[in-house]
């Protein structure tokens, strides 16, 4: 844990200075042998181990791509930023070259049958569409933005019923699942035409530039469109000293969402935290907010 001396790293959403920092690969939340790989062996090492396991490369390109970041957090807004900024294209490549394909040989992570998600997604997805639902929301046409495995997409079709349904994600493997689906796929929100619904799913959390996103998830949405998210329940300073970050380039909470919004034409609708407490799962974690963090947006005549 640290203080910046010189209060030069302003928060990107509110302006106030962040007094607290860190460096983005550290031992908190860490194993023994995680942080032993990290921080104690040599890279040229850990680049001859990685010929014979993959998880050894895993480490090596972390260890080059994250290296040299630093985490802020702005105690305001209680919203956390990596400075140096990532280069799109670089973290878009990070994604496509390397994420998605150590994801894509997690067996437990996509099913076997690339059309059908895993029953654990998809349930998750129904629940999270259950509380839109409840908020009074209906919609016909949608958008599953950084769409991953199209679990979000599937729901939308198979269970929902909507015909009028895009994906969106610069992943290789989302276009493969997509066409496996029959679902049209898009790498940019700007080749979509506007609908009355864009799911998100921890996907926002992943993105170079936030505010960006923002703007540009605001015009993929109709006038009186709603907008739903979900990312990690960044809620105090513990918790942002207390997880492993990689590879989230942001973390959110209720405030810093609310702060997003007041320079945009959109509105707070409802939030929802779910999920176990923080400190349910990590030990080093004293916190009892829940893991993850439900927002409900609406677009507002311009």
């Amino acid at each position: 844990m640290s203080k910046n001396s010189d209060n030069t790293n302003r928060c990107i959403l509110c302006g106030h200075s962040t007094k607290y920092s860190r460096p983005y690969l550290t031992t908190a939340g860490g194993g023994i042998i995680r942080n032993c790989a990290y921080f104690l062996t040599p890279l040229w090492i850990l680049q001859k181990l990685s010929l014979f396991s993959k998880k050894f490369n895993s480490i090596v390109v972390n260890r080059k791509f994250f290296g040299d970041k630093k985490l802020f957090w702005c105690d305001s807004c209680c919203f956390a930023f990596v400075l140096p900024v990532f280069n799109e294209a670089g973290l878009d490549s990070y994604y496509r070259e390397f994420y998605w394909q150590a994801r894509e040989e997690h067996e437990s992570f996509f099913n076997k049958d690339p059309r059908i998600p895993l029953e654990s997604k998809i349930k998750s997805v129904e629940d999270q569409f259950d509380w839109v639902s409840l908020q009074g929301v209906r919609f016909s046409t949608a958008i599953d933005f950084g769409a991953g495995d199209c679990a979000g997409a599937y729901v939308l079709v198979k269970k929902c019923g909507l015909n009028n349904v895009s994906v969106v994600d610069s992943a290789n493997q989302t276009e493969l699942i997509a066409d496996s689906m029959g679902i049209n796929y898009s790498r940019s929100l700007q080749d979509i035409k506007p609908v009355d619904f864009l799911y998100s799913s921890h996907a926002i959390e992943h993105v170079a530039d936030l505010l960006a996103v923002f703007d540009r998830l605001a015009k993929a949405v109709c006038e009186g469109g709603y907008i739903f998210l979900e990312t990690p329940n960044i809620a105090d300073k513990d918790i942002f000293y207390g997880l492993v970050f990689t590879p989230h380039t942001y973390s959110l909470s209720e405030p810093s969402f609310r702060k997003i919004c007041e320079a945009r034409t959109l509105k707070v609708v409802a939030v929802h935290t779910t999920g176990p407490e923080w400190r349910q799962n990590h030990s080093n974690i004293d916190s009892q907010a829940r893991a993850d963090l439900r927002v409900l947006l609406q677009k507002l005549p311009s």
